[in-house]
């Protein structure tokens, strides 16, 4: 399959969830794609994920939410 289906954002926004959760429902995606930062982590962090991508986990209705 071609990438031309894959595209990357970047959105200046002053909440990011909203400004994503906004984009996948005006974009119709079929998923969502977020990257955690690479930092030292605690064990909370390692098991638990960060609180934007917690809050997408909850708030994305109809698309695939995919975390790397």
């Amino acid at each position: 399959m071609p990438n031309v289906r894959i595209s990357a954002s970047a959105v200046e926004a002053f909440s990011p969830l909203k400004a994503i959760v906004r984009e996948a429902e005006k974009g119709g995606y079929a998923a969502v794609v977020v990257a955690r930062a690479d930092k030292e982590k605690s064990l909370m962090d390692r098991l638990f994920m960060g609180s934007v991508t917690m809050a997408l986990f909850r708030e994305i209705q109809d698309a695939a939410l995919w975390v790397s």
